[in-house]
């Protein structure tokens, strides 16, 4: 894959060539049109003269790459972000006039290069708005585990005790359910009975809701279990074990995997549609991006927290984790807010409505 180099011309805008039939100017130029996951943007000296009155710009002249159609349906929006339109425009020394090749290919990028970062800016803040919640699933794994340590965890009258570290599983075992109860059960009934799938959009904002729940359900068990550690007068040892059964841990986790078989799979079919067709493979390694920076973050805020508040004591017994879960709650609820205004924009519900429906 060819590393992309957008170069930016200052003061001269881009505009289309003149005529409603007339196509854009092709430049002969071998390969496919490749977008590399970074651009460089250079300023191109200020010696270029006006020589393309129309403002002719680059393209791949290959039917593999682009056809007549796709040239169309990639130009359609080229009077937005005129700022980078700059880096497909032709000017004096990029092309060879003796055969028409790309003398300079450092220099200049084709329309499908441009229209393909364009189609990732976009993404970008969709994406980004998927961190907060993989922040907030990092520190609830963490702290439900040390709270289970301290918690009842036998089950039924019998001598088994569920291990603290094996409360996850609970999470997992509800993505599992919840995935096959919507793809297989509820999606199918709406679409018979409603005709209607929601949209991937839809499902990652109804995701973002259920994690709100799910930090606001940690909360208030995280405040049962501190009041019966005060009812027992038992704040200062951090080895006493609350009569509380650990299985109410279970509910959150719930809520929680219910909310990931949500949104996590919304967003791979998200950013599959929207990424363009070089980056396809890509856009399913975009949740394993979210997933790491999400985890990192988490430990991070964590730090944070233990720094500059009294809330996380090396006494489970005397924290006060019911704030850090509030927190996470307005975080999550505020990130819910961020997510709202980049989801409504019309070029996302057009495209995915239809390709739902």
């Amino acid at each position: 894959m060819r590393e992309m180099v957008c170069n930016v011309l200052p003061g001269k805008e881009v505009t289309e060539i003149e005529g409603a039939s007339q196509e854009p100017r092709t430049i002969g130029s071998g390969g496919e049109s490749r977008f590399s996951g970074g651009v460089a943007f250079t300023r191109r000296d200020g010696t270029t003269k006006d020589k393309h009155p129309h403002g002719d710009v680059h393209q791949v002249n290959s039917a593999k790459a682009c056809t007549h159609s796709q040239k169309y349906q990639k130009t359609s929006s080229w009077r937005k972000e005129s700022f980078l339109n700059r880096a497909a425009l032709i000017t004096d020394g990029d092309i060879n006039a003796a055969d028409g090749s790309v003398a300079r290919p450092w220099r200049i990028c084709t329309v499908q290069q441009v229209e393909d970062f364009k189609a990732v800016l976009r993404i970008l803040p969709l994406w980004s708005a998927a961190i907060i919640l993989s922040v907030a699933i990092g520190v609830q794994i963490n702290f439900t585990i040390l709270q289970a340590l301290v918690m009842n965890r036998a089950v039924g009258g019998g001598g088994f005790t569920v291990p603290a570290g094996s409360m996850f599983v609970a999470c997992l075992a509800a993505v599992v359910v919840s995935l096959g109860l919507l793809d297989r059960v509820l999606f199918p009934l709406l679409r018979r009975l409603a005709g209607y799938t929601p949209t991937p959009l839809q499902r990652i904002g109804a995701g973002h809701v259920l994690t709100v729940v799910s930090m606001a359900a940690s909360a208030l068990i995280e405040r049962r279990r501190t009041a019966t550690v005060r009812a027992h007068g038992e704040a200062g040892d951090p080895a006493w074990v609350s009569p509380m059964s650990a299985m109410w841990l279970v509910l959150p986790f719930v809520i929680s995997g219910a909310g990931e078989a949500l949104h996590f799979p919304g967003q791979v079919t998200l950013y599959y549609q929207e990424f363009p067709p070089s980056l396809k493979n890509t856009a399913t390694g975009m949740i394993a991006m979210i997933i790491a920076l999400g985890f990192y973050l988490s430990t991070a805020l964590i730090g944070v927290v233990r720094h500059a508040t009294a809330w996380l004591p090396d006494n489970m017994n005397a924290s006060k984790l019911e704030n850090l879960y509030w927190l996470l709650t307005g975080l999550v609820a505020v990130n819910f807010g961020y997510y709202l205004r980049p989801s409504s924009l019309p070029e996302y519900k057009t495209s995915l409505v239809s390709s739902a429906n």
